[in-house]
Order: structure tokens, then sequence, then C-alpha cells
């Protein structure tokens, strides 16, 4: 009644309000599998009547809800079991470690040797984990690290966690940019075929289930030139591929670097992303 909230722990001590500029931040989590994972700005209100509070909103995306695992996935779960049994040791272990510790990693892959940015480190390992929603790892990154950490501790070498030789990072996404002249043979397949050119792009680019076998791409592994002309050339009314120009970035933050092909694969870190295609399309 007199618009005052209490912060309290289990122990009902009092703690201090969270530290904010203009108003209160609420960390709020509830299952409702993928379903509850809103865009940006998709609450914009209450059910119920809260007291004073009058307005609520999420200036972030939401993140991490998944569906039940499937029979098969747990049948994969409870074999990769059998042989980590719940201890690091191998690579390999590490691996099917980090995606038993969260349903909202989709791969994972060790790096022995390496540091966090991908430099030669004798001694360290470097543990690179993909989010299935991709797009907004950077946002959630370090909640996801925390918990592989806490997940592993017990169960890698101390000595290499303890030591600080141990890393847990998200992979280096490469913005792939097609840009290319399509040649058709009808006026009126111009607007379709520029759309499906697109949506096949953008598909074999995913990260998660691209590639030729919509199996997504291994860690460290990146398009050729080749690859990407076979799946221009093998859209549907597609006559002819010209002027086929490849080019890449990587977004750091706020900053933006530009990559050219031969650096694209340099960093063992890299996954590719869709970019902004120049396709136009033209009838013969």
């Amino acid at each position: 009644n007199q618009g005052i909230l209490e912060f309290k722990d289990e122990n009902s001590r009092k703690q201090p309000a969270p530290g904010v500029l203009n108003g209160i931040q609420v960390d709020y989590s509830i299952s409702a599998g993928q379903a509850g994972n809103f865009s940006q700005g998709h609450i914009t209100g209450l059910e119920l009547t809260a007291g004073f509070i009058n307005k609520a909103d999420n200036p972030l995306p939401l993140s991490g809800g998944w569906d039940r695992e499937s029979g098969a996935a747990a049948m994969k779960r409870h074999g990769r079991q059998l042989k980590h049994r719940f201890q690091a040791v191998t690579p390999e272990d590490f691996e099917k470690l980090a995606l038993a510790s969260a349903g909202s990693i989709s791969k994972a892959a060790c790096f022995t040797g390496y540091g966090e940015q991908g430099e030669r480190k004798p001694g360290h390992v470097t543990l690179v984990a993909v989010q299935k929603d991709f797009e907004n790892s950077s946002l959630y990154f370090q909640s996801l690290r925390q918990t592989i950490m806490e997940f592993l501790k017990d169960k890698a070498p101390v000595n290499l966690i303890g030591g600080g030789r141990f890393h847990i990072v998200p992979p280096v996404f490469v913005e792939i940019q097609v840009s290319a002249q399509i040649i058709v043979e009808d006026f009126q397949q111009i607007f379709s075929c520029r759309r499906k050119v697109l949506e096949r792009i953008s598909g074999f680019l995913n990260p998660i289930n691209g590639n030729f076998l919509e199996k997504g791409w291994q860690v460290g592994t990146l398009p050729d030139r080749n690859q990407i002309d076979m799946v221009l050339k093998n859209a549907e009314e597609v006559k002819e591929v010209r002027n086929l120009i490849i080019t890449g970035c990587i977004r750091n933050g706020q900053e933006t670097v530009e990559v050219n092909p031969e650096e694209m694969g340099q960093c063992p870190y890299v996954l590719p992303v869709s970019g902004a295609h120049r396709i136009t399309v033209q009838a013969q």
C-alpha cells in the first residue's frame, strides 16, 4: 500500500534493491517451452494489477525455453553418458557433457591447446558452445557459460579449471554476404526466382540446420565458393550464375570487421551465418 518493495533472501534477511537507473528490473523465469521465447517488446503489460506497478515490458528477447526432449534425443543422451560416465577426459567427453548441461545448446566443440581467442596455447582447453537461438547468443552467453562451468566443475580435472586453463566461448560468427547475377529464361520468373535463391542461401548458411545435409556446420568450417555456386545453380528456375562475389564480416560488439575469403577460416572457432545478399535476376 505504501508503494515499497522489500528484497529478501530465503532467510528473510533484507537485501538492498538492485542498482537501476530507471525503475526496478525483475528477473523472472518460467518453463513454457519454446513458445515462451518471446521477441523483444512482445510483453506490453500485466494480466493482473500488482500494487502500484502499472507497466511491464521485455526490453530484451526471451530465451532458453525448449520443448520436452524426444525419445530419440533421450536415447542419444543416455548413450553418451555410457561413454563419458560424467568425467571429462577426452575432448569428446567435454563436448558431450556440455550438451548435457543445458537444453539450449545445439552443438559443442572442444579444442585442446588453444586459448580463448583461438590462439595456440599449450595446456589450455577451450570449449565452443553453440546456442540453438544463436541470433541472441551475445545477450545470454554469460549465463550459459556459468551454467556449463558449474556443471563441469566436479567432472573435469581440478587443475584445469582451477588453474584458469579451461575456457568456454561462443563461436565467431562470420556473416557471409553473396553478390550474384542470376539469369532466368522468362521475365515472369524474376521475382519468384530471386525469393527462392535468397531462401536457399539463408537456409544453406544456417549454422544449426544448414549445409547440404541440413545438419548445420561444424565449428571451424565455412562454405567455399564452389559450394555457394552450386547452391545458386541448383535453385529452381536458375539458368546461369554470373559475377559471383563472396565477402564476409565479423561483428565484435558494435564494431563490424570485414574479412576477405582467405582470412575467414583462420580462427578455429568460426561459424557461418547469413548476411545481407545482393541478388539481381534478369531474363535472357
